[in-house]
């Protein structure tokens, strides 16, 4: 970029940061690009009384740019700061075609020593803007309160009632085509239908998550064998969850529940409910019907279909069982991450109504179901 250029993108952002443009995530218009940056999804404000022993901690999302850059400063009664190291969680990734690689994460303040009982802290917590180093994108501020002791117990999350194991029924094995008479408004012009139906071994579970006056000193991590999960923060509800399998995978199939301290992430309490095939209830398989190769796809070439076992949203149905319990069907897959409020933030992409689902789509919603998720914990000071 010329000095000139850059000058001018500069005074551009300054301008924009002063009229308040880069406070918050916000929807993206048709395909424009996301905002980058960090977000402090719902603030930084803890709501508890944190042990002497205990960690502060708040939702991060990250688009297009890294924790790495992110601050935080915490200083006691006396304004003398305290030391003390900062580690995330990545709760999920999500990777789009068109844009910058975003994450949502749990970023935790641990410190060096045990805090003063009975005390308040202030945080400040900053990081400057992807592209003017020189302002500031996240500049928060707040407090928190030390109880009179440290922690000795804290509570775990725990399985309630007994899990059960059916047969979900989901349109799958797509095919997919080009063609350039049908096209989002990202410019994705490949078209995808639904070939049969696939039947997926699915585990119904509920999870009771803690209710105490300490809850936020713990994060919990309910994951499949499969490899999808949902993890926890700052949630006190119980959770019914449905947990979806590959078509013809022989199983076992497991759900584990974790619970992990959040101070030191190190795990607390850890329950698994698994399942042998033979456990399967049967079904009936039928033909899908009323499910075609659309019209502009007719004359044009196919493109690298989707996998046998991609599903789309809201097509979940129970099929006729025998030999089997009366179990009950979810109406979609495994839920995404719920750590507190969604973030609205990416893009906006539209197409026809009632048209075939484009492969853009498809991708973005399984980024959103998190099928590739993984956790990764990583520290600095």
């Amino acid at each position: 970029m010329k000095p000139s250029t850059f000058k001018f993108a500069a005074v551009a952002l300054t301008s924009l940061l002063s009229a308040g443009v880069f406070s918050a995530p916000r929807s993206a218009d048709a395909c424009s690009p996301p905002q980058e940056g960090i977000f402090a999804s719902g603030g930084v404000e803890f709501a508890q009384t944190i042990p002497t022993n205990g960690a502060w901690a708040f939702r991060a999302y990250v688009q297009g740019d890294d924790l790495d850059n992110l601050s935080i400063e915490v200083r006691d009664e006396n304004d003398a700061l305290v030391a003390g190291s900062v580690s995330n969680v990545v709760i999920n990734e999500y990777s789009y075609e068109y844009f910058s690689a975003a994450s949502e994460n749990l970023v935790v303040w641990t410190p060096a020593e045990a805090l003063l009982p009975e005390h308040t802290y202030s945080v400040s917590v900053s990081a400057p803007h992807p592209y003017a180093e020189d302002h500031l994108f996240l500049d928060e501020q707040t407090t928190f309160e030390t109880a009179a002791s440290p922690q000795a117990n804290l509570e775990v999350a725990t399985v309630e009632g007994s899990p059960s194991i059916q047969i979900t029924e989901n349109q799958g094995n797509f095919e997919c085509c080009e063609t350039s008479t049908f096209c989002d408004s990202c410019g994705n012009c490949t078209q995808c239908w639904a070939t049969s139906y696939v039947y997926q071994p699915t585990i119904d579970i509920e999870v009771n998550l803690p209710t105490t006056d300490t809850d936020l000193q713990t994060y919990h991590r309910v994951e499949a064998s499969s490899g999808t999960y949902n993890l926890y923060w700052n949630n006190r509800n119980t959770e019914a969850l449905n947990f979806l399998f590959e078509d013809g995978a022989p199983g076992p199939y497991c759900v584990t529940v974790q619970t992990f301290a959040l101070a030191t992430q190190e795990l607390l309490d850890e329950t698994e409910t698994c399942f042998e095939q033979s456990e399967l209830p049967s079904y009936t398989e039928r033909e899908l019907e009323g499910v075609t190769r659309p019209e502009q796809c007719e004359d044009a070439p196919d493109v690298i279909e989707e996998p046998d076992t991609t599903t789309q949203p809201d097509t979940g149905e129970t099929p006729d069982t025998t030999d089997g319990p009366d179990t009950g069907g979810p109406d979609a897959g495994p839920q995404p991450p719920q750590i507190g409020a969604d973030t609205d933030t990416g893009c906006g992409c539209s197409s026809t109504p009632n048209a075939p689902t484009s492969l853009f789509g498809i991708l973005l919603f399984f980024a959103a179901l998190g099928a590739s998720r993984r956790s990764i914990f990583s520290g600095r000071n």
